[in-house]
């Protein structure tokens, strides 16, 4: 995972630059495959760590979201095999994807998108039945997903935003399952070689539905991306409505249970702190505990109802 460091801290202007583009645009690398592969170099946590952090098969880190993609399409596909067509992209975070500004996504047998949460796919409409069947002969699970670059693409061709492991997304303590990962990439290693070669097309109805809900998702994400500013708690992910609540990073119902947002007192970041903490963020705080991140959506659930059941564990080599 040598590269993966360049994915996640470098600054997003300096990413542009180093491919010749500018950060309001994409970058686009056109490399002769009939498959485009898309995400987004744009990250809602602001604050990025100047490293990443790897343990008990986890890599933690606030950019996952959708640094974790990029790395995944540059540095991962490539030692599979798998040969694609690459679109980044910025404005995602804030509903203003610069996907909406490529205008050669029609030109590609279909369209893949590294940038969800967890182990399974979604389409957002755009689809057919052979498509579907595709996914499934992968043994992909397909979900319902509410917004993605995929969105702002304008094409009749089918796509597929695929999970990458990674969870806690748009917080300090976003980590991705390693081994979900590696079973999607597996998953997708098997689909991109069945049908690689094959040209997918939204059926008729697909493409009118895909269109009316690309478009009112897309206008959804932006009205509330403006409302809100795109702040979410940063302990349990609800949007922050109030001026409070935006300047401290966190909802009224956390404020209320004693959680707040302090700065590591070792390495400067952003971390999410209760009573039972100092001044170390969790990651600098190993030396003496480890902390292991909720594993679904029943321990995120728990926290919302301020059950703190974060779980540590002494350090074995007691250093």
């Amino acid at each position: 995972m040598k590269r993966i460091d360049y994915w996640l801290t470098t600054p997003i202007e300096k990413l542009f630059s180093d491919y010749g583009a500018k950060p309001d645009g994409f970058i686009y690398l056109s490399r002769g495959p009939k498959v485009l592969a898309v995400a987004h170099l744009d990250t809602r946590v602001q604050k990025l760590w100047p490293f990443h952090i790897e343990y008990d098969n986890l890599i933690v880190h606030p950019g996952l979201d959708d640094r974790l993609g990029a790395w995944v399409i540059m540095d991962v596909l490539p030692q599979k095999g798998i040969e694609v067509d690459v679109l980044l992209t910025s404005g995602e975070e804030s509903a203003q994807s610069s996907a909406a500004l490529f205008k050669n996504a029609d030109q590609y047998n279909w369209i893949v998108e590294f940038d969800r949460r967890g182990e399974d796919v979604v389409t957002y409409g755009m689809e057919s039945a052979e498509w579907l069947d595709a996914l499934g002969d992968a043994k992909f699970k397909t979900d319902f997903g509410s917004f993605s670059d995929l969105c702002f693409l304008n094409t009749k061709k089918c796509a597929v935003n695929v999970g990458i492991g990674y969870h806690g997304e748009h917080s300090q303590r976003c980590y991705c399952e390693v081994e979900e990962l590696r079973r999607q990439i597996a998953r997708f290693k098997k689909f991109y070689f069945a049908n690689k070669d094959k040209e997918f097309v939204q059926n008729e109805k697909a493409q009118m539905a895909a269109a009316y809900e690309k478009l009112a998702r897309r206008n959804y994400y932006q009205e509330w991306s403006q409302y809100h500013g795109g702040d979410v708690c940063e302990y349990c992910e609800e949007p922050l409505v109030t001026i409070e609540e935006q300047d401290k990073g966190l909802c009224n119902t956390c404020l209320g249970l004693g959680v707040e947002m302090k700065e590591c007192a070792n390495c400067a970041s952003t971390f999410v702190s209760t009573d039972d903490l100092d001044d170390l963020c969790y990651y600098c705080h190993q030396d003496q505990w480890r902390m292991v991140p909720p594993p679904d959506e029943k321990d995120r659930h728990n926290k919302r109802q301020g059950k703190f059941d974060w779980q540590y564990r002494e350090n074995e080599k007691g250093e």
